[in-house]
C-alpha cells in the first residue's frame, strides 16, 4: 500500500501551526453554531470541516517538500 493514505505524522513545526488552524476552526465552529440551526449554518460548517481537512493535507505536503 503507498503512503498516501498513512496517518499523518507532524514534526515540531506543523505540529504547531495545525494547533493554531484547530484552534481557530473550533472558534469559528462555536460563532458559526451560536447562530442556531439552519440550512446555511449546516452547509458553513460542512465547509469548515473541509477547510479543517484540506489545511492538514497541505501541511502535510508542505511538511513532505511542496508535493
Amino acid at each position: 500500500m503507498s503512503e498516501r493514505f498513512d496517518a499523518v505524522r507532524f514534526d515540531v513545526e506543523h505540529l504547531e501551526l495545525h494547533c493554531v488552524m484547530r484552534k481557530r476552526v473550533e472558534r469559528l465552529e462555536e460563532l458559526v453554531s451560536s447562530l442556531g440551526p439552519s440550512r446555511s449554518a449546516s452547509v458553513a460548517l460542512t465547509k469548515l470541516e473541509e477547510f479543517y481537512m484540506w489545511v492538514g493535507k497541505a501541511l502535510r505536503d508542505h511538511q513532505k517538500g511542496g508535493e
